[in-house]
């Protein structure tokens, strides 16, 4: 048997194990990543913390182990991150790196905590100008925005749902159902600000961002004051339907105050 026949063999189970290994090492290195940008963001320490702790204690991401490995450096690191976090000594780099260690160590659901990352961000974004209205060709106006981050190129629009809670004391009934409300304020409005952004020629009053630097911005953001099981259905429907209308926009809601 020659050489390299030799030495070939052993090396054919050790690379989906290398594989392997480098897919969880990435999910985790993105974690931390994440972790950092979201408490760059303005997200309090202490409010992810508790978050964290709060989720179901079983690890699972696609393309790791269901139970990743927990190496002795990871368990003494994570402990050195805690003695530290209760001394409040922690840099924002390391309380990143606790929050991740956490995740590793005792083992959450990934998914869940992407979505509870990516919402805490989303709710730390703040406009840097506000009340944006828009011009046409003969100065008429043909729209508005409540707010735009520059940075995140993303449109925010402030949705009061308070009216929901009014009934009418003729039914008893709400004067004003969550599809329609939404349907009004998420699906009929949006669609006219999307047209509008078209035709706009001009941003008022100033200081405001000039139209062709936020004409192309295809996010937007609803900051709803309001949170009932019946108000989200109705409004991811109709952010559903304004997805399969405008293919290239992003749509994200809150719900609730912050």
């Amino acid at each position: 048997m020659g050489f390299f026949a030799y030495y070939a063999v052993p090396l054919v189970p050790v690379l989906p194990k290398l594989v392997e290994v480098l897919v969880e090492e990435s999910v985790w290195t993105r974690l931390g990543s994440e972790m950092l940008r979201v408490l760059e963001a303005g997200v309090s320490f202490p409010a992810m913390l508790a978050g964290l702790l709060l989720l179901p204690q079983a690890a699972h991401a696609p393309g790791i182990p269901q139970h990743p490995p927990v190496v002795p450096k990871d368990a003494l690191r994570l402990a050195e991150l805690e003695r530290l976090q209760k001394l409040g000594k922690l840099t924002q780099a390391e309380q990143a790196e606790y929050l991740a260690l956490l995740a590793k160590v005792r083992g959450i659901h990934l998914d869940k905590l992407d979505e509870q990352l990516r919402e805490a961000h989303l709710r730390a974004i703040v406009p840097d100008y506000q009340n944006i209205h828009l011009a046409g060709l003969r100065k008429e106006a043909v729209g508005e925005f409540d707010g735009v981050n520059l940075k995140e190129k993303i449109f925010i629009e402030d949705k009061t749902a308070e009216g929901l809670r009014v009934v009418n004391p003729k039914t008893g009934l709400p004067s004003q159902t969550a599809a329609d409300w939404a349907d009004k304020h998420i699906h009929y409005k949006t669609t006219s600000r999307i047209q509008a952004l078209k035709i706009t020629q001009y941003t008022y009053p100033q200081p405001a961002p000039d139209i062709e630097r936020i004409r192309g911005f295809r996010r937007l953001h609803f900051r709803i004051d309001v949170d009932t099981p019946e108000l989200r259905a109705a409004t991811e429907e109709a952010m559903r339907r304004l997805r399969t209308e405008n293919p290239t926009w992003e749509f994200t809601a809150q719900y609730g105050k912050n």
